[in-house]
């Protein structure tokens, strides 16, 4: 129901959503957030003589490799723990 587009390049391609009644491709009008990690979307059959109108929900999985973002986070959150001469300390450390 749903597939990607191109899924040998990662980032590349397009969400598709494909008719349950005819197989063909169809169109999301709607979206509807449940949750961080969850949305329901509206979809509608693209086929003039399907007409199908259904909804799909579309949920996060897991993650293959963590976000960048993350380990920066958790190291700045670390160092503001650190008592200020500490902190000094490590910082100097690593710029040997």
């Amino acid at each position: 129901m749903l597939k990607s587009t191109n899924k040998h390049k990662r980032g590349a391609g397009k969400l598709q959503v494909i008719c349950k009644a005819c197989d063909k491709k169809a169109a999301i009008y709607s979206r509807k957030e449940i949750s961080k990690e969850v949305c329901d979307l509206y979809c509608s059959c693209r086929d003039p003589e399907c007409g199908h109108t259904f909804v799909v929900t579309l949920a996060f999985k897991h993650t293959l490799s963590p976000s960048a973002r993350d380990g920066k986070n958790i190291a700045l959150e670390f160092l503001k723990s650190l008592p200020a001469h500490e902190r000094q300390a490590l910082l100097s450390q690593s710029l040997q």
